[in-house]
C-alpha cells in the first residue's frame, strides 16, 4: 500500500463490496481489540482485524454507493458535503443501481474530483 500510494482496498465477496482495508481499520483493530502486531504472525484475515473492515463497522470513515449513471457533479457535491460535515467519505462505490448488494463496477476517490 506505501509503495503505490494506496489508502484503501476494497474486499469483495463474489464481486460484491463487504469492506475495506485501510489504516483507519487497521488502527482500530490493533487499538480496540489489544492486538499485539507482529509483521510475522499477524495476519489481514485475522476474525478481530477483519471485522473493522467490515463495511458498515468503520468509525472514522464512510462510504457510499451510487448508480453508474450518477452525474459526475453529483459525485463531487458528495464529497463536498461530507468534508463541510466532518465526516470522511473516503470512497464511492460505482455499482449498477447504487446498491451495495450489486456487483462493483468502479471506485471514485476524493482525489479523482476534487484534486
Amino acid at each position: 500500500m506505501k509503495e503505490n500510494v494506496y489508502t484503501h482496498i476494497p474486499i469483495l465477496e463474489e464481486k460484491v463490496v463487504i469492506g475495506v482495508f485501510s489504516e483507519n481499520s487497521l488502527l482500530g483493530a490493533l487499538t480496540e481489540e489489544e492486538i499485539i502486531y507482529d509483521k510475522y504472525t499477524t495476519r489481514f484475515n485475522d476474525e478481530l482485524i477483519f471485522k473493522h473492515c467490515l463495511i458498515d463497522n468503520h468509525v472514522t470513515e464512510v462510504f457510499e454507493f451510487v448508480s453508474k449513471n450518477t452525474y459526475l457533479e453529483d459525485v463531487k457535491e458528495m464529497f463536498k458535503k461530507s468534508f463541510s460535515q466532518h465526516k470522511r467519505l473516503s470512497l464511492i462505490f460505482i455499482t449498477e443501481h447504487g446498491r451495495k448488494d450489486e456487483k462493483l463496477l468502479g471506485i471514485i476517490t476524493p482525489w479523482d474530483v476534487l484534486g
